[in-house]
């Protein structure tokens, strides 16, 4: 993903394939194909993606309040168009990816979740209930 300031990669793996997958995650990372197929294609959905958002109210908002909060020559203030996307060539990603994705310029986390398995309940044994679950809900009118 991706935003003003910041981009994010993500990936998941079962335990037993994990060794591999962070191989190739880290491959991706840091030796991206750029393929001008797939640059194009993307740079096509995003040129879409601004021209829609110049109709929507909430955008054309936050494009005004912006601009008059940081000033045009800000780059929090400057309006993204569709011309300003469809003239990024895949060049100018390639030196970006080269300038700023680096080991000394990067956070990483790594999160593990197990399930464990429950014991079977027993019959015999009364199923707790939620501290919030007060029995059935009521509604007056």
């Amino acid at each position: 993903g991706y935003g003003g300031e910041t981009s994010s990669v993500s990936m998941s793996s079962l335990t037993a394939t994990l060794d591999p997958v962070l191989d190739i995650f880290a491959d991706v990372i840091r030796n991206p194909a750029f393929r001008e197929a797939d640059f194009r294609r993307l740079q096509q959905q995003s040129v879409e993606a601004v021209r829609q958002s110049f109709v929507q109210p909430n955008r054309i908002a936050s494009i005004v309040g912006s601009a008059k909060t940081w000033g045009e020559a800000h780059p929090y203030g400057r309006v993204v168009t569709p011309e300003l996307v469809a003239a990024v060539t895949p060049a100018d990603v390639r030196g970006f990816h080269q300038r700023w994705f680096g080991a000394d310029n990067a956070a990483t986390g790594l999160r593990r979740r197990e399930r464990r398995r429950r014991p079977p309940r027993s019959s015999a044994r009364p199923r707790r209930r939620s501290i919030w679950s007060t029995g059935p809900a009521r509604c007056s009118r």
